[in-house]
């Protein structure tokens, strides 16, 4: 939880150096949420802090519940009905990133087909729409990424950002103001921009 503090400080910092409005947000990654007492627990001292914060918005980083990856899709629906109860109770807007616990499926042990059609990202962009999306916040533009590659002849997946949100991405920074600064994350990094000269 301390690095969790650290981390929003620094993002303040960021916004004052580059002479924007004043706001903060967290950055939470990895939260690995599933229906046991101990996971419930600490979320919610989590979220208690969270709340006292009074951070503009939270972004989080991918790998919200544990784990869909090997498991059908019944079991991967009770535990985003889970995330999704728990980041409720945060009281700001939440913006997702899907991670590689988000895709459903994938790994041959959940029995899933590839053909079915809430397979691997199926189910995340049924639930939650878009994969990748950007908004803005006090001048500042956000850019979501998915960094997930799957793999569907290996039943598995890896890192990378497909050539769909490649071309997305150089589209959007064309139609955004050289002088807006950047923030952009995905499963894999989070990367900040000073306005562009």
């Amino acid at each position: 939880m301390k690095s969790v503090k650290l981390f929003l400080i620094l993002i303040v910092n960021v916004g004052l150096i580059f002479g924007q409005s004043d706001f903060s947000f967290v950055f939470l990654p990895d939260i690995h949420l599933r229906p046991d007492s101990a996971t419930e627990a600490n979320f919610e001292l989590l979220t208690k802090q969270i709340n006292n914060l009074r951070p503009d918005f939270i972004v989080t980083g991918g790998d919200m519940i544990y784990t869909a990856i090997n498991v059908d899709e019944k079991k991967a629906k009770v535990l985003f009905d889970f995330m999704e109860s728990k980041l409720n109770e945060l009281n700001m807007p939440v913006y997702y990133t899907i991670g590689n616990h988000e895709i459903v499926g994938v790994l041959a042990e959940s029995g899933m087909e590839i053909s079915h059609p809430l397979w691997g990202k199926g189910m995340y962009e049924k639930l939650y729409g878009k994969r990748y999306y950007s908004f803005t916040h006090f001048g500042w533009k956000f850019f979501l990424l998915d960094g997930i590659k799957i793999l569907e002849r290996e039943r598995s997946y890896t890192q990378g950002v497909d050539s769909v949100q490649i071309e997305w991405l150089k589209n959007e920074l064309l139609l955004t103001d050289i002088n807006t600064p950047i923030y952009s994350f995905n499963t894999y990094s989070v990367a900040q921009s000073p306005p562009r000269h």
